[in-house]
């Protein structure tokens, strides 16, 4: 199978669409949405399991998390098994979400 173009994704809307999902999971209070984001076993899916878990614990929902993204570059991809890996140099800030119960 032949590699994706790296260079002619635009690759901050990806980000976006996956802070779309992100941003549904912790409103829906849906932790199983989040593997649609991360890689299993990942650090970031593993901490926001926990502050999900944490927010549905106390009843609680976050909605308004908006990933606002400064510059999105691919400086280094890898393509092959086990799986197709693109390395993503991202300066971003987030927005304040409300919480609601």
């Amino acid at each position: 199978m032949p590699a994706p173009a790296v260079e002619s994704t635009d690759w901050s809307a990806v980000l976006s669409a996956l802070d779309t999902t992100r941003d549904a999971a912790f409103a829906d209070g849906d932790g199983s949405a989040l593997d649609d984001v991360y890689l299993p076993g990942s650090a970031a899916l593993a901490a926001d399991r926990l502050t999900l878990d944490r927010l549905v614990a106390a009843g609680q929902r976050a909605q308004g998390l908006q990933l606002r993204l400064l510059s999105v570059q691919a400086p280094l991809a890898t393509f092959g098994s086990p799986a197709n890996v693109v390395t993503l140099a991202v300066s971003r800030r987030r927005s304040r979400a409300c919480g609601t119960w």
